[in-house]
């Protein structure tokens, strides 16, 4: 799997990430996420890259009480990770001119650790910092890191 800026993913761009998770009585957190980034086009003269990447896996981690409002996250992550790429060329000596394009997307398995740092009060909320890292069959090392902010509303309570 690829990653770099010639396949037209960058490392800063947005994304969006879904977790669901559960912290047992003992402090124990277990879960599921999935994270997507938008990547960018990159353009070279009459050639054309961009990129996509995303992760899906399980988590298991441990809450230490910092307070009792305040939660230190830490947590290892198992799953896989994909890539999606388009790279295009245009013919300019034809005519009309042609542009050809071909699509990849492969996966691979990743690990990944992280901590966080909650407040949970009337509205929640977290920052984290999380580091994956993808095994492809050629035997390169495939890593991202990813900052993570989020809320949440407090539970619905009917009148």
């Amino acid at each position: 799997m690829g990653g770099g800026t010639d396949q037209g993913i960058n490392r800063w761009k947005v994304g969006a990430s879904f977790a669901l998770t559960y912290t047992l009585q003992s402090g124990v957190n277990l879960g599921i996420f999935f994270d997507y980034f938008w990547g960018e086009t990159l353009r070279h003269d009459t050639e054309s890259t961009e990129g996509r990447y995303f992760d899906l896996g399980i988590g298991s981690g441990y809450d230490f009480a910092i307070s009792d409002s305040w939660v230190l996250r830490l947590r290892g992550d198992l799953g896989f990770a994909g890539l999606f790429t388009r790279k295009c060329a245009v013919e300019t000596e034809a005519t009309p001119t042609v542009e050809t394009c071909e699509e990849t997307a492969e996966s691979d398995p990743m690990l990944g650790a992280g901590a966080s740092i909650l407040y949970l009060g009337k509205w929640s909320f977290f920052a984290e910092v999380r580091e994956l890292f993808a095994f492809p069959e050629d035997g390169r090392l495939v890593y991202a890191t990813a900052l993570l902010i989020g809320f949440w509303p407090p539970p619905y309570q009917p009148d």
